[in-house]
């Protein structure tokens, strides 16, 4: 099952086990689920949402790995989780939110499932795809024995064009900012294994390079390698609108805005010209931000595309 997340989401900043990255990754499925039900589409885009908490249910077994019987780390993962906080800053007033990850963890004896809620507005940081998201096999993630190459398998997925991090950023995003003094380090003993284990298992991976100021290594430039095979909505649309849409606005458009492959055929001369303008990816996401919030169709989803390439043509003329 392919399942998205916000890059937002993707890059955050935690030194997660990799019993903790598992149950983040439940919870963007339950985020997905709760998107295909629509149970919160008004909350979609949204960071203010009326909902204080979400309830969860996660069986055990499903962050376990293959033959794995230490059910107390699973525990242990949640006991950590609900010690983390995710938190929420509006820099334009310094306004703010904060909440543990998970909170009102249950696990009755013998049950074998664990519940527990998170907040509505960690949902909201999942499916803000303002920046752009991800989208990859929850099956592939949950099987990786490794928190950070799940992490690197996340941003690698879908992802067409090189990311560069600085080496500080990255520090962060692992929580290892105080442990690798020497950089050379760093890549020895944090990605150089993640990469391994991608390649073992033939699953999307990554080329790195090393970027310096001087002499100095101040920056990683990651280089996608996809290997995974592709959804069935990928392999549907690759043989009939490839040559007119940029891949990422087409998967957007299905997945999240519910667009048929039909009905996105229909509008290929407005759909190849949108894949034309710079930012378009973050365009298409704020069109339908603004149609999930208001309620309205993928009719005003077309006709604010249709706006929005009409003025890029007008501006580019100028």
């Amino acid at each position: 099952m392919d399942i998205v997340q916000s890059f937002l989401f993707s890059i955050g900043r935690c030194n997660l086990t990799i019993y903790e990255q598992r149950i983040l990754c439940m919870i963007v499925k339950s985020a997905r689920n709760r998107t295909a039900r629509k149970l919160i589409k008004s909350e979609m885009y949204a960071w203010n949402v009326d909902e204080d908490n979400l309830a969860i249910s996660v069986a055990m077994r499903d962050i376990l790995s293959e033959g794995d019987q230490h059910y107390e780390r699973v525990m242990d993962a949640f006991q950590r989780l609900m010690t983390r906080r995710f938190s929420i800053i509006d820099s334009s007033n310094g306004s703010w939110f904060s909440t543990p990850i998970v909170y009102n963890v249950t696990h009755d004896a013998r049950s074998g499932v664990v519940h527990f809620y998170v907040a509505a507005k960690l949902m909201g940081a999942i499916l803000d795809f303002s920046k752009g998201y991800r989208q990859y096999s929850i099956d592939t993630a949950l099987a990786l024995p490794s928190p950070v190459a799940v992490r690197l398998y996340i941003l690698m997925c879908g992802c067409s064009s090189p990311l560069t991090f600085s080496v500080d950023d990255l520090k962060s995003m692992f929580g290892v900012d105080d442990k690798y003094k020497q950089t050379a380090d760093f890549i020895k003993k944090v990605i150089e294994p993640a990469r391994k284990i991608l390649d073992d298992e033939g699953v999307t991976s990554f080329h790195f390079e090393r970027m310096k100021a001087g002499r100095k290594v101040t920056a990683i430039k990651f280089y996608p390698i996809r290997r995974d095979e592709l959804s069935d909505a990928q392999r549907a649309a690759k043989i009939s609108t490839s040559i007119y849409l940029n891949k990422d606005i087409q998967i957007f458009l299905m997945r999240v805005a519910g667009f048929s492959l039909r009905e996105l055929s229909a509008h290929k001369v407005l759909l190849d010209g949108i894949s034309k303008i710079p930012e378009c990816m973050s365009i298409v996401a704020d069109i339908c931000g603004r149609a999930a919030k208001r309620g309205k169709s993928k009719g005003y989803i077309i006709s604010a595309m249709r706006s929005e390439l009409e003025s890029w043509k007008r501006y580019s003329d100028l």
